[in-house]
């Protein structure tokens, strides 16, 4: 969700805030940070173009993985396509949803 794009911006940001409100909130420690940039390191060097799937996702997916959660996303290319599939990184469990 882009909270400051957009002529919402307003209420972008007031449903960013209610949606966060109900998610538990976890420390990045160094084990994640660790798994992350292994997951960012194997979907560089499985990506023809060396980009990978960007600090962010790569951290998402490495706090799923360290808590044993599952991600809930409706981004099928960087979590099911690059990084389970093309990474290998098959222990983790991504649950799509489609968003409106």
């Amino acid at each position: 969700m882009a909270v400051g794009k957009g002529t919402e911006t307003e209420h972008n940001r007031e449903k960013f805030e209610r949606l966060l409100d109900g998610l538990p909130q976890v420390d990045l420690t160094a084990s994640i940070a660790k798994r992350a940039g292994g997951i960012e390191g194997r979907t560089q060097a499985a990506d023809p173009n060396g980009t990978g799937v960007g600090t962010a996702d790569a951290t998402i997916a490495a706090t799923a993985l360290e808590y044993d959660e599952p991600v809930v996303t409706d981004d099928r290319r960087d979590f099911v396509n690059r990084i389970r599939e093309q990474a290998g990184v098959t222990e983790l469990t991504v649950e799509l949803y489609v968003s409106d």
